[in-house]
């Protein structure tokens, strides 16, 4: 059972069922009573931590944004250039060696999507 979404829900949650004595074990934190100052000492800490977790996302979408912005390339630089890509296919066709510095999974998603009777399995 969930007590809330997000820990100030858990948090409204666990004073409204205090206010009704009705007392909120946490079998996973070895039996902590969350109405004792144990208990709201781990909820005060469960607090700061989503709120780390909040600006770190916030900090990383804001970065995302802005880079788009920029228009830079989100993801991993590709290895191998698109002018390079044609020869590629050409060599794997020959079957000649077109490592280049790139690794073979990189060669085969140049060559495979490229071949109309390539297939996963």
């Amino acid at each position: 059972m969930s007590l809330g979404r997000g820990d100030r829900d858990v948090g409204a949650t666990v004073k409204l069922l205090a206010a009704r004595k009705i007392v909120v074990i946490l079998l996973q934190l070895d039996m902590l009573d969350l109405a004792s100052a144990a208990g709201n000492m781990m909820l005060t800490m469960l607090a700061v931590v989503q709120i780390a977790r909040d600006f770190l996302v916030e900090r990383t979408q804001s970065g995302l944004a802005r880079a788009k912005s920029e228009g830079k390339g989100l993801g991993r630089r590709r290895r191998s250039l698109p002018s390079k890509r044609g020869d590629i296919v050409v060599k794997y066709e020959k079957d000649e060696s077109v490592s280049e510095g790139i690794s073979c999974a990189n060669i085969l998603g140049v060559v495979k999507p490229m071949r109309p009777d390539s297939f996963l399995w």
